[in-house]
C-alpha cells in the first residue's frame, strides 16, 4: 500500500498555493501638502493642445517695433494698441502677450494685464520669464497690506488635507472643490481631490481629477506614477461577498468570478483531486465475532462480511477543505482589494509612552503561520538641543 507523508503537512502546502492571486496595482500616491506658486494664480486652465507659434510676418514684426519704440519712450497707451493689433495677427506668440501685459500694467489695467500674463504662461509654462510673470500676477491679485495666511483658497486647501489625514473623504474632495472654484489652475487641488474620490470608490470623478492634474503639470515628476494610478483606477472591481461566496459554493469560482480563471481551475483541479482522494474507498473481508440471542448454547460466532474503507480520507479531507476556505478568502481579499484607496496618508501612532510612539499591529505571514509585528519610532534628540 502506499503511504503518504503526514497529512498535517498538505493544508499548509495548499494554502500557499491558493495565495498566488495578487491584484498588482500601483503603489498609493502621497497627498500633496502645499499648494505651488502656479496653482495660486487666478489663471483660467490651458486650453488643450495649446502650444505656442509665432508669425514673423512683415505686419507683426512693424508691430512689434512700433510696440517697444513706443514702450521705450514712455508712450504706455501706443504700445498697448501695437501690441494688441500684433496679437491678433499672432495670437500664439508668448512674447507679445508678455510685452501686451506690461503695457496694460503701466497703464493700470489690472484685469487686462493679469489676462495677458495667463495667456503668457499657457503658451511657455517653461520660459525663462515666468517666475517674473507669476511674480507680477501676484502683486496684481494681492491687495495691499493683505495677510497671504488668510487667504481662504489656502485655508481651503489646507481643511483638504486634514480630511485625508483623518480620512473624511467627502469633507475632503467638497474642501478641494471650493479650492479648485478660486483657483482653477490649483494642480495639487485635482490631485487631492482625485485621491478623495478614489477613496470614496468614485473611480470615473477620480480620474478625471487626476487627468486634469497632468493637463496642468504635463512635465509633472509624478506623472508616471500618476498614470499608474489612472490606469489602475480603470480595471474593474468586484464585491468581496460575493467572492467569498462563490468560492465557498465551488472552490476555484472565487477566482474565476474575479476574473483569474486560470488560478480557479487550478484550485478546482487540487480540490477535486483532493476530495476524489477521500471519498477514494476499498472493499475488504473482515472477520467479526457476533453475539448469539440469549439461550443458545454458544455466546457469540464468527463470520466473514465485506466493508467499504476510506484509507485516505483524512489525507484527502484535510487539504480539500483548507484549499476551499483559503481559496473563497484569498478572492475576497483580492476583491477588496480592488476597491482599496490610492492615497497614502500620514499614519498616526496608536499610542504614546513618552517619546516612543507605537503603531497598530501587523498580521503578516511567516513560514510557520501567521505573526504579528508591531512597530514603533522614538523620537531622538536634535544636534545642540
Amino acid at each position: 500500500m502506499t503511504r503518504f507523508g503526514r497529512p498535517s503537512a498538505w493544508p499548509a502546502v495548499i494554502a500557499l498555493f491558493a495565495i498566488v492571486g495578487t491584484r498588482g496595482d500601483a503603489q498609493q500616491l502621497p497627498v500633496k501638502r502645499t499648494l505651488s506658486a502656479a496653482s495660486t494664480l487666478p489663471c483660467p486652465v490651458p486650453a488643450p493642445g495649446l502650444t505656442a507659434s509665432r508669425n514673423d510676418s512683415p505686419d507683426v514684426r512693424r508691430l512689434m517695433a512700433l510696440g517697444h519704440e513706443a514702450a521705450i519712450v514712455g508712450d504706455s497707451k501706443q504700445a498697448r494698441d501695437a501690441f494688441v493689433d500684433a496679437a491678433k495677427l499672432s495670437p500664439g506668440d508668448e512674447r507679445i502677450a508678455y510685452q501686451l501685459g506690461r503695457a496694460y500694467e503701466d497703464l493700470g489695467e489690472r484685469p487686462n494685464a493679469i489676462g495677458e500674463y495667463c495667456r503668457f504662461l499657457a503658451l511657455a509654462p517653461q520660459s525663462g520669464d515666468a517666475a517674473d510673470v507669476r511674480a507680477r500676477i501676484t502683486a496684481l491679485t494681492t491687495p495691499a497690506g493683505s495677510n497671504p495666511a488668510a487667504d481662504p483658497s489656502a485655508a481651503a486647501f489646507k481643511a483638504g488635507v486634514d480630511h485625508l489625514d483623518q480620512r473624511r473623504w467627502r469633507e475632503a474632495a467638497d474642501a478641494f472643490g471650493r479650492v479648485i472654484q478660486t483657483l482653477p489652475r490649483a494642480a495639487e487641488a485635482y490631485y487631492d481631490r482625485g485621491l478623495a474620490f478614489a477613496a470614496l470608490d468614485q473611480r470615473d470623478d477620480a480620474v478625471r481629477n487626476l487627468e486634469q492634474y497632468l493637463a496642468i503639470r504635463p512635465t509633472a515628476e509624478d506623472q508616471a506614477q500618476v498614470r499608474a494610478q489612472i490606469d489602475a483606477l480603470r480595471k474593474p472591481t468586484w464585491s468581496a461577498g460575493t467572492a467569498l461566496l462563490t468560492g465557498f459554493l465551488v472552490p476555484g469560482l472565487g477566482q474565476v468570478y474575479t476574473s483569474r480563471p486560470w488560478i480557479g481551475v487550478g484550485v478546482a483541479a487540487i480540490a477535486g483531486t483532493s476530495l476524489a482522494l477521500a471519498l477514494h474507498s476499498t472493499q475488504e473481508d473482515v472477520v467479526r465475532e457476533f453475539p448469539f440471542p440469549p439461550g443458545f448454547p454458544e455466546e457469540s460466532y464468527k463470520d466473514t462480511i465485506t466493508v467499504t474503507k476510506h484509507p485516505y480520507y483524512a489525507a484527502g479531507i484535510a487539504p480539500f477543505a483548507t484549499l476551499t476556505i483559503g481559496a473563497a478568502f484569498e478572492a475576497a481579499r483580492y476583491a477588496r482589494r480592488s476597491h482599496a484607496p490610492v492615497v497614502t496618508t500620514e499614519v498616526r501612532p496608536a499610542a504614546r509612552v513618552g517619546s516612543l510612539e507605537l503603531f497598530s499591529p501587523d498580521v503578516v505571514p511567516t513560514r510557520r503561520g501567521l505573526g504579528i509585528r508591531w512597530t514603533g519610532r522614538i523620537a531622538l534628540p536634535q544636534p545642540g538641543t
